[in-house]
C-alpha cells in the first residue's frame, strides 16, 4: 500500500518487519514474496541494483520450493527490475 502511495521508506520499513516475522517462523513462501515487494520498492526508489538483488534472492527461494507459479513471479519482477537498470 504504501509504495503505491509514494511512500517507500514507510514501504520499505514494512516490509522488513515482515521479512523478520516470515524469517522467525521460517515460511519460505512469504520471505520470498517480501523480498519481490522489497524490489518493487526499492525499485520506486531508483535502486534497481538492490531491486534486482531482492528479486534474485526471491527466485532463489522459489526454485527451491519448485513452484513453477512462484518462480515465474519471481522472474517477472527481475525482468522489470533488470529493464529499469538499463
Amino acid at each position: 500500500y504504501y509504495a503505491s502511495q509514494g511512500f517507500t521508506e514507510q514501504a520499505l520499513d514494512t516490509y522488513r518487519q515482515a521479512l523478520a516475522l516470515s524469517e522467525e517462523v521460517k515460511d519460505q513462501k512469504w520471505i520470498m514474496f517480501v523480498l519481490n515487494f522489497m524490489g518493487e520498492a526499492l525499485l520506486q526508489e531508483q535502486k534497481p541494483q538492490e531491486a534486482i538483488r531482492h528479486h534474485e534472492q526471491a527466485l532463489e527461494i522459489a526454485r527451491n520450493l519448485q513452484d513453477i507459479n512462484l518462480q515465474a513471479f519471481s522472474l517477472n519482477r527481475l525482468g522489470q527490475a533488470s529493464l529499469a537498470q538499463g
